[in-house]
């Protein structure tokens, strides 16, 4: 990022160009600040409040992807996308296969499933909630 260029709270993580992009566009038309990669850099941010990842190995490979994502944006809430989960997955599985993850989707799933995912990861306990990282016209709540 160039400097002076603000850190966007959401990192879409994933090799498939096409599926990278999609996710991208949902989350830019929801008014978040994304950006997107094709793998996890060597650099992380701070600034950043959610990570959407591909799990492409969940069962041997996606504990060790969520560490590496969570070394590298420590505040941020890690969701997970994987084509071998067929719904969200409970927090049961999730800690079993991942742990770490705020949650685990299906892929593909639909731009409603993931942007409530992904509003549910920001207002979820501990450090990664940050109602601030949340566009202000989703933030607000019914009088």
């Amino acid at each position: 990022m160039a400097c002076g260029t603000p850190s966007p709270s959401l990192i879409v993580i994933d090799a498939d160009d096409a599926m990278r992009a999609l996710v991208h566009e949902w989350f830019a038309g929801a008014g978040y600040r994304v950006a997107a990669r094709a793998a996890p850099g060597l650099q992380g941010d701070a600034d950043v409040r959610l990570v959407v990842v591909d799990l492409r190995d969940l069962a041997t490979r996606g504990a060790a992807t969520v560490s590496r994502v969570k070394k590298l944006f420590p505040a941020a809430a890690v969701l997970g996308l994987s084509t071998q989960v067929s719904r969200p997955s409970s927090a049961a599985l999730r800690e079993a296969l991942a742990p770490g993850l705020a949650a685990l989707y299906p892929k593909p799933c639909t731009r409603g499933e993931l942007l409530a995912a992904a509003g549910a990861a920001l207002r979820g306990p501990g450090p990664q909630a940050d109602e601030a990282a949340i566009p202000a016209h989703r933030a607000r709540r019914p009088a």
